[in-house]
């Protein structure tokens, strides 16, 4: 009796053992087939061109954290990386009202501190000349930050800056799987996410802050696949454009909303090597953090609550 009964469990035990597995063995099927399905997160060849633009006036100050927090995160992920740079040449003093920055000499060699692979420098007030007529025909939308155009005139000299740079990287012979977009007149607190660049990388995706947005997106810096990262560095092409839509004046987080999400940008560029036949451009965002350091080392009391309304959500 007391036999029967023991293997009577023993059944009993199996049965049980049987069914509860069935669940389990298509959790495992289940998350198999997603690992499967994921996007491998490895660029194929691990060379990455760094862009930085601008005027130089405090790379002297923020030079350590662009070693600390974008170059030595890159080498340690072993990305091989080209830095290039385009810059202005001061022959006057630097003042910027709404920046509360008078008269600062500016050190017009700089740019030297991040050792590019290939530069560019051009006189500002050069540049300057070549833009009146955009300016000028800016100007007939209004004046977003109400400070008689200084502000405007100062985004159209960072992206053209911005152009140069990332035009250079292109111009190489070397193929890059990615793009970074850094100013060098920032202090960076956080290291570059360098798991969300290879995402990035890997989705043909774009990666900028998470915070003052503004209704857009942030501006100051960017990183992600070489066909999203050019269509970033090629801006500028789009700011008249941008006006005409919406019947309105430039406003600099606004106008990456209408460029990346509202596909602004397919009035601007149009399909070649280096930016494919883009479909979407996925935007991702980051809270890796940094602060504006000014010609006379005073840091700007920057604002870092998140706002990732208009980017993809990380799973």
């Amino acid at each position: 009796m007391f036999w029967k009964m023991k293997r009577k469990l023993k059944c009993t035990f199996l049965y049980l053992f049987l069914i509860l597995q069935i669940p389990l063995i298509s959790l495992v099927s289940e998350l198999v087939g997603t690992l499967k399905h994921s996007p491998v997160y490895t660029p194929a060849n691990n060379n990455v061109a760094l862009i930085f633009y601008g005027s130089p006036r405090s790379l002297q100050w923020t030079i350590e954290s662009i070693r600390r927090q974008i170059l030595y995160p890159l080498k340690r992920n072993t990305f091989h990386f080209d830095i290039y740079l385009h810059s202005y040449i001061h022959h006057e003093t630097y003042s910027n009202r709404r920046s509360k920055e008078s008269n600062a000499k500016l050190n017009n060699t700089e740019w030297k501190l991040l050792q590019p692979t290939d530069h560019k420098l051009e006189n500002i007030s050069d540049v300057e000349k070549k833009y009146e007529t955009l300016l000028s025909e800016l100007k007939k939308y209004g004046d977003g930050w109400d400070d008689n155009y200084e502000s405007l005139r100062r985004c159209i000299l960072a992206d053209h800056s911005l152009q140069v740079a990332t035009n250079l990287a292109l111009a190489s012979t070397t193929r890059y799987d990615g793009m970074l977009i850094f100013r060098p007149d920032m202090r960076y607190l956080d290291p570059v996410d360098v798991n969300l660049f290879k995402l990035a990388i890997s989705t043909s995706a774009i990666v900028m802050p998470s915070w003052q947005s503004w209704g857009g997106f942030n501006d100051r810096f960017s990183f992600g696949a070489t066909s999203a990262m050019t269509v970033m560095g090629n801006r500028l092409g789009g700011f008249i454009n941008y006006c005409e839509a919406m019947s309105g004046r430039y406003h600099a987080e606004k106008y990456l909303y209408w460029y990346f999400v509202l596909d602004g940008f397919r009035s601007v560029l149009h399909s070649d090597n280096h930016t494919g036949n883009i479909d979407k451009i996925k935007i991702f965002c980051t809270d890796q953090r940094a602060v504006r350091v000014r010609a006379n080392s005073i840091e700007k009391d920057e604002e870092f609550t998140p706002d990732q309304s208009h980017c993809l959500k990380m799973s």
